[in-house]
């Protein structure tokens, strides 16, 4: 699924899916963010119009299939994803700080606001359910 989404949408660094460079960690970002961001229908571009809005969870599993990928497949271990002094890149790009960062605050906008809303709907049913109890 990641191929297809970098084929479709940036082909020109294709070869980047089997020999990771910097534009690596921006494209997992950006297939996890068509899947999962809301889309937004007012937006010129089409990309954030067709976004899909999935679950968090989804986003993880899209994560995880992508680390496998490097790790298992493309032999890239588990180590950190960093240029090192030949200007090589080196590890898995999943593992990156980019992905991490994108993932955290893809959670904070996904996770959190369903959080909340649950908790409200709880406590409003508590402070209601005791209105109730004295009358």
């Amino acid at each position: 699924m990641f191929s297809k989404f970098v084929s479709a949408n940036a082909p020109e660094v294709l070869d980047q899916i089997e020999n990771p460079g910097e534009h690596t960690p921006k494209m997992i970002c950006l297939w996890i963010s068509h899947v999962c961001e809301k889309p937004d229908p007012s937006s010129k571009s089409r990309f954030e119009r067709e976004r899909q809005n999935r679950s968090w969870s989804h986003a993880e599993k899209m994560r995880a299939a992508v680390s496998f990928l490097y790790s298992h497949q493309l032999k890239r271990g588990r180590d950190t994803y960093i240029q090192d002094d030949t200007r090589q890149w080196k590890g898995n790009p999943v593992l990156s700080h980019e992905v991490s960062q994108y993932m955290k605050s893809l959670r904070r906008r996904k996770v959190i606001p369903t959080f909340f809303s649950l908790y409200l709907r709880i406590i409003t049913k508590y402070i209601v359910g005791k209105g109730r109890s004295k009358a």
